[in-house]
């Protein structure tokens, strides 16, 4: 027994929660020019999703507009820097028009307030039913089975009439009669009591649909809404088949879709009503379909046409991944992209620490994705959902030390108490979900000659997290010889993650409570920095000092030794002194392989070695703007291509 559950103008409902506005009032989400989301108070005005604000407004002129959560500034550069952002929420008051769009040219969307609240819903439903998949932002799959099984041996299941529930087809369900329709049935009453939960602690509605397969709970969970559950036994199943659009099966929406209707067409197979429904997929022998689309997608083909579905709930709540994005219009100076860069540097800095509150878990790897000019069929292929045929991206990942995750979790908090103490001395409520804030810091404009934004400490993410984008950046370049420049989309990404207490073993591994010679690779990265003194967050020990010694100099110190170099660290301070452990390694990571590329060199060119020219070529980071920064430059080995 499979559930769909379908959250009902679900970035409507968020708006209608957080601005208390009555869901009687006709409100759209709006995201520049265009509505994503419409209630249903203003679709029965006959606005649509995708309507332009204008012509929605001509529709429905009481119609209330809510543009989504942005992240920049309205300053004059039009690109994000200064104090912090401003976060539009900007409701359009019925006599005051639309809210007024902010320039996406200088601004990205967040959608942070409805993942947040989607999450609400999420922990509702993961603490009711052992199986969850998420199909997106606002629909699960529920795999209610054994509980439903659990329910038909000790209870009589209810009627249809009982729990609201409509039926495809319209017979009435005898939970006597077959087995399958019992538990259907009992699937129902789960579905109506997880509902009712969710909308008791979230106040948002929930659509459903019951059935044997995910195919047709989804199907179902659409036919009625809002706030009502759909049954589909299997005795409406080919009904069901016939009315279907091959369009509407999840996995016929894109490129394969248009095949089979391509296929469908070349075979004069007849169309209803201008359209292929599914049923006209079953008149095709299935040695057909395996001649033309292969042996695993010609049967899954005949199979999926006759609603046999017999796709598991995979239970999925933890994401993969996250990754933070912008589109824009074609940038062609190095300025703009690494100013977007540190946004999305912010951006991602606030969502990995959401991560890590939700799910106890910490990233291991950076990876940045990068898109030069669009194809002129780009956006075509768009529209119609042929993926394979976009602009393509290339990307580069690079391993994301534990210190730099440390960092950027430390950054979040010191970021949010900084807003909290704020908002006591103002006297401001605490919003619902977390605004998103970004800062440039004190970056600088690119000259003419193509010189390089500084890095800059900042109050959203850590320097050292700016530092390694770029240089994932300029890695991306060098590798590809394809420039950074022109390009049309940057996006930056988190993955392969670890638990919480995989993590902190890693972090004690490296600060254990007793002393350590120093490697000869560190003992030259240090004669070759010109460290002489102390190291960061750790005192000077003499011959005749100890690190125990040290510590009990401070009473006001907890401190530990670090196992690479015998220091006395105070705890406040072992990030930076990790950090500078981290630093020192990739300089000399960087410093043997320019040597063993130096020594090749010379046995493949024997001779008298040339100097080298001063000018830089164009397509080394310099170019780029990519300008090296510290221990931080040139970490080929530092760097994975990603699979």
């Amino acid at each position: 027994v499979i559930l769909h559950l379908d959250l009902d103008c679900f970035y409507c409902q968020v708006e209608h929660r957080r601005l208390s506005i009555p869901m009687s009032t006709p409100l759209a989400v709006q995201q520049w020019e265009g509505l994503i989301a419409v209630n249903y108070a203003a679709r029965a005005f006959g606005v649509r999703r995708g309507d332009r604000v204008d012509v929605a407004k001509a529709k429905c002129p009481a119609l209330v507009f809510v543009h989504v959560e942005t992240i920049g500034e309205d300053g004059a550069a039009g690109l994000p820097s200064g104090e912090e952002t401003h976060h539009r929420g900007t409701v359009g008051a019925p006599s005051a028009g639309q809210a007024q769009a902010p320039d996406r040219e200088t601004c990205k969307v967040s959608l942070e307030r409805y993942r947040s609240a989607s999450f609400e819903v999420l922990r509702v439903i993961d603490a009711a039913c052992p199986a969850v998949e998420r199909a997106s932002i606002d629909e699960v799959y529920c795999d209610v089975t054994e509980a439903a099984l659990r329910r038909l041996k000790s209870d009589m299941p209810p009627s249809p009439e009982q729990t609201e529930t409509q039926v495809v087809g319209g017979c009435p369900l005898d939970p006597t009669d077959t087995h399958g329709d019992a538990l259907l049935l009992m699937g129902a009453t789960f579905a109506d009591e997880l509902r009712r939960k969710i909308r008791e602690e979230t106040t948002f509605t929930v659509s459903a649909g019951i059935a044997h397969g995910k195919m047709f709970a989804k199907i179902a969970s659409a036919k009625h809404k809002p706030n009502k559950q759909t049954i589909v036994p299997f005795a409406s199943t080919e009904e069901l088949m016939r009315t279907i659009e091959l369009s509407d099966i999840r996995g016929l929406g894109g490129k394969l879709g248009e095949e089979v209707s391509t296929f469908l067409r070349s075979q004069d197979t007849p169309k209803t009503d201008g359209t292929f429904r599914a049923i006209a997929l079953q008149a095709v022998p299935e040695r057909l379909l395996i001649r033309q689309f292969g042996e695993k997608t010609g049967r899954w083909l005949h199979r999926i046409c006759r609603g046999l579905d017999t796709d598991p709930v995979s239970p999925n709540l933890r994401p993969k991944s996250i990754n933070c994005f912008k589109s824009f219009s074609t940038i062609t100076a190095m300025a703009p992209l690494l100013r977007w860069l540190d946004v999305l540097c912010g951006e991602l800095t606030d969502r990995i620490a959401a991560d890590h509150a939700l799910f106890k878990r910490r990233p291991r790897v950076l990876t940045l994705q990068h898109r030069s000019t669009l194809r002129p069929d780009h956006l075509k292929n768009w529209k119609a959902g042929v993926t394979s045929e976009l602009t393509g991206m290339r990307s580069r990942s690079a391993a994301l030390p534990p210190s730099l995750v440390s960092l950027i979790l430390a950054c979040y908090s010191s970021k949010q108490s900084k807003k909290r103490k704020r908002q006591s001395v103002d006297g401001a409520a605490t919003p619902l979900v977390d605004s998103i804030q970004v800062h440039s810091g004190d970056a600088e404009p690119l000259g003419s000659e193509g010189e390089t934004t500084p890095l800059t400490s900042s109050p959203a993410f850590p320097a050292e997290l700016q530092s390694l984008a770029r240089l994932v950046m300029s890695k991306l370049e060098n590798d590809s010889g394809v420039p950074t420049l022109p390009c049309s989309r940057i996006a930056l990404g988190v993955s392969d993650f670890c638990s919480e207490s995989k993590a902190s073993r890693v972090l004690s591994d490296f600060l254990k409570a007793q002393p350590c010679r120093k490697t000869s690779a560190e003992s030259s990265a240090e004669s070759s920095d010109g460290h002489t003194g102390p190291r960061p967050g750790h005192d000077a020990v003499g011959d005749s000092g100890s690190p125990a010694q040290a510590a009990a100099g401070d009473g006001n110190l907890v401190r530990t030794t670090c196992e690479r170099c015998g220091a006395s660290i105070a705890l406040d301070a072992i990030q930076e002194h990790m950090d500078f452990h981290f630093a020192a390694d990739v300089q000399q990571q960087w410093r043997s392989q320019e040597a063993k590329q130096s020594s090749d060199k010379q046995q493949r060119k024997p001779g008298p070695v040339r100097k080298k020219a001063t000018t830089k070529t164009k397509t080394g980071a310099a170019s780029s703007g990519l300008a090296s920064h510290g221990p931080f430059s040139r970490i080929d080995s530092f760097f994975q291509r990603k699979k």
